[in-house]
This record gives structure tokens, sequence and C-alpha cells, in this order.
């Protein structure tokens, strides 16, 4: 497994800097919050899962993982069918940052754990919308 020598004295660091969660294996949302929406990758357990509730917790957790040598991949809908949304290291989950804004100017303020149907509704108040596809569940970053 990826990042062995990390400790539970590491993450309990990256918590006190987190306004976000850290799941990690036997806490309580671990196990529905590791799961992607693809099954056939259902099977990789990362290390942790962090809800990255600002762009801040974005920056600390990118940094932790790259002094702590662990992979770290970004989940904002979880659809990914190559994969890519799952790591046995720490899996960014973006979903908590899904605030879509609109300005009087029409432009648009998309978080990157916005799901479309999100997007969709909150453009739709302005008469706006934009060619993204048709899944509501889909991840608008990715």
């Amino acid at each position: 497994m990826t990042g062995v020598g990390v400790s539970d004295a590491d993450f309990a660091r990256l918590r006190a800097v987190l306004a976000g969660e850290v799941l990690e294996p036997g806490t309580p949302g671990y196990e529905a919050a590791r799961r992607p929406a693809m099954p056939r990758f259902w099977d990789i357990r990362p290390r942790a899962v962090v809800r990255a509730a600002s762009a801040e917790d974005v920056a600390h957790t990118l940094a932790f993982a790259a002094t702590s040598a662990l992979p770290v991949v970004p989940r904002g809908g979880g659809h990914c069918f190559a994969g890519r949304s799952s790591t046995d290291g720490i899996v960014l989950d973006l979903t908590p940052l899904r605030q879509v804004r609109v300005a009087a100017d029409g432009a648009a303020v998309i978080g990157a754990g916005a799901r479309l149907a999100e997007v969709y509704d909150a453009l739709d108040e302005h008469g706006l919308t934009l060619p993204a596809g048709c899944g509501p569940d889909v991840g608008i970053a990715g």
C-alpha cells in the first residue's frame, strides 16, 4: 500500500488544519465516501478520503500528500469510467464545494463539487444554460 509510513498522528495534524473532514478506514462515513459511482472500482480502498470544505482545504491536502508520498486524486462526481477518481492514497472529495453563483452580468462561478443538476437549476433561474451533458449526478469538474 502507498504511504505506509504515514501515521495516525500525521492524519491528526492534517485534520487540525482542515475545515472539512478526514475519513479513514473504520471511521463513520468512510465506506460510503470511498466508493466511487463505478462498481468496477469499489475494491479500491483509499488511505483516507478528505472532504474539502474550502480551497484552503484543497491546498493543505495537496501539500500533505506531497510530503507524505501519497497519491491524491480529485473526485467531483466519481463517475470516471477509467477509475481516475479512485486511489489507494487520498481521495480529495470536492462535493462539499458545490456552490453555484451567477452574477448580474451572467458570469457563473461554479464550485468543483457541483453536479450537473445543481448547475442547470442555478443557471435556469437566470435564463442561462451550458452544454455539459444530461446526467444530473455527474460532477461538473469531471
